[in-house]
């Protein structure tokens, strides 16, 4: 069981190596970048905002499930080659239908790819056994990526799922700690007194005494 991350290609890069085995696994990774036009969350255009799909055991906690892929590409779901052991492919997170993908060929050159709602994250397993999840993007768990949306979420249900678990993690949205503290009443006052009466008194103190020394 494994979980694979794959960032769009950059510049002359064509594969990773791992390709030809997610190929086998009906997974293909297409060497494009996708762009969002629904993105109003104030970030660049290819941080993708992507949906689960109801039907598949990793998202199928919480109808709606919406992860912030930094930098995705796009996936193909295809019938495992001939030869290959039988799996079942499926789609878990797609990429909205205003989503529009551009591939940079060996050049440097940028054209136009597809457009509308296409795979980001996708599972296979097979009938023997083996699970395997490939995601298009990998920043999605960096250290800020993790932190984005239900991101967390999504990432702990999978590897739940990749372990053989019957149940998924309800995913959640995330909401900030609360981190104010609150102190009794007389501490209140007290810290009030310091620091509007005791702190400017020593002030004037300190300047008092410094202008008698400089008297003498």
């Amino acid at each position: 069981n494994a979980l694979v991350t794959l960032d769009p290609p950059v510049g002359s890069e064509s594969e990773a190596g791992i390709e030809p085995l997610l190929r086998e696994r009906g997974i293909v990774p297409r060497k494009d970048m996708i762009l969002d036009a629904q993105n109003t969350s104030g970030r660049d255009a290819s941080a993708i905002i992507s949906l689960g799909m109801p039907d598949h055991p990793v998202t199928a906690a919480r109808q709606a499930v919406v992860c912030i892929l930094p930098q995705a590409r796009s996936l193909d779901i295809r019938p495992a080659p001939e030869g290959a052991a039988a799996c079942t492919t499926r789609a878990i997170l797609a990429c909205s239908k205003e989503s529009f993908s551009q591939v940079r060929d060996d050049t440097g050159k940028v054209r136009p790819g597809r457009k509308g709602q296409m795979t980001v994250a996708a599972s296979s397993e097979r009938s023997g056994g083996g699970r395997l999840i490939v995601v298009g993007d990998t920043d999605f768990l960096g250290n800020i990526g993790i932190t984005q949306y239900q991101n967390q979420s999504f990432a702990l249900s999978a590897v739940c799922w990749l372990s053989g678990k019957s149940y998924a993690v309800p995913i959640t949205e995330r909401e900030d700690a609360d981190r104010g503290f609150n102190l009794p009443g007389w501490k209140k006052r007290l810290l009030w007194w310091a620091a509007l009466v005791a702190l400017p008194q020593a002030w004037l103190l300190a300047g008092a005494l410094v202008w008698w020394l400089r008297r003498q």
